[in-house]
């Protein structure tokens, strides 16, 4: 949300009052308007198809009680409870801590051009103002960044729930492909009379030799083929190779989903031609394109809204030291006072 004070100012220095002159006399030292980031999980709006039909836009502000007092005054401060603070930080913080903070929601209602402020618990609305920064679309934020939604309502899809099957198909590929790997070792049976051959797995390095009891008998038995025998590794090998196909094949159907291109992603056979590289960078962005306009769309409208701010609420003098009016050619500043 993007807002000012009451009236528009920031007001932080007050004029030396002189005989006659009027009381609470106030001077205006600084003016801007802010973006505030609201966690997504304290902002909310009335249900509705689109944009345009949402009625109601709100946020959870938490509050000390010294922001409460100077917010609210002395008297509504002490009244609410201060017993609430960010869900995700409530584990970070002790008992006594958590009692520090109010749980205030802000409530803009578009039908009525009002803002509400209430907590929870407290049977009347702590406060009500009427619209205050008259912007052209009530609201003080933009169209939130949905991501991908769907034509009956405003609730935003996850794009992990396009590939959730193909997700999943990869999480039981790559278990398997585990296990394979796990078992994917040398093993067998040896004769015991040979203890020789079991240094010869153990002990032996290259160009190694193992110094073998009995020769004679132990080649007329067959040597080393007739007294160990190894498990076959063949079909675990092949096994693990499928693994392997297998999930490639899924990580593409995931990225033909998603609309990652093995170009984006830097990833290219090297015999393919520059013209079908440049082909699949162009369909790549067309799949793309939609998200980055709605950033573009949500920067621009947050632009706007501080203009919108500036124009309604800032002082002219104000307005002419950010242009920088005094560096301006003579030409230009003949034209300031049509623009203001």
């Amino acid at each position: 949300p993007i807002g000012v004070e009451d009236d528009g100012y920031q007001v932080t220095e007050d004029i030396e009052r002189g005989e006659g002159a009027p009381p609470d006399l106030e001077e205006i030292d600084y003016e801007c308007a802010p973006v505030d980031y609201v966690h997504w999980k304290d902002f909310g709006h009335s249900q509705a198809r689109t944009w345009e039909e949402v009625g109601q836009v709100w946020r959870w502000v938490y509050m000390t009680r010294e922001a409460l007092a100077e917010r609210f005054g002395d008297e509504m401060a002490r009244r609410i409870p201060m017993d609430q603070g960010p869900d995700q930080l409530n584990a970070y913080r002790d008992s006594k801590r958590q009692q520090n903070l109010a749980k205030i929601c802000e409530l803009w209602d578009k039908e009525t051009l009002k803002v509400y402020w209430f907590v929870k618990g407290m049977p009347q609305v702590i406060d009500v103002r009427d619209d205050p920064l008259g912007l052209e679309g009530f609201f003080p934020c933009p169209k939130p960044l949905y991501a991908t939604t769907t034509s009956d309502n405003l609730v935003p899809v996850p794009d992990f729930v396009l590939y959730q099957d193909q997700a999943m198909e990869l999480d039981i590929l790559s278990d398997r492909i585990d296990g394979l790997v796990k078992a994917l070792r040398v093993r067998g049976v040896y004769d015991a009379s040979q203890p020789a051959l079991q240094r010869l797995m153990t002990e032996g390095d290259n160009n190694a030799l193992i110094p073998v009891d009995k020769w004679a008998a132990f080649s007329e038995k067959g040597g080393l083929k007739g007294s160990i025998d190894l498990l076959p590794l063949d079909t675990l090998a092949q096994a693990l190779l499928q693994c392997y196909q297998a999930r490639a094949d899924i990580k593409g159907q995931i990225y033909e989903i998603t609309g990652i291109a093995d170009i984006i992603r830097g990833q290219s056979a090297a015999s393919e031609t520059a013209t079908a590289q440049q082909i699949k960078g162009q369909y790549a962005g067309l799949r793309l394109r939609s998200m980055q306009e709605d950033v573009a769309l949500f920067a621009t409208e947050v632009i706007r809204l501080k203009a919108q701010i500036m124009c309604l609420k800032y002082q002219p003098k104000t307005i002419l030291e950010y242009a920088a009016a005094n560096q301006m050619s003579e030409q230009d500043q003949q034209l300031i006072p049509q623009a203001l």
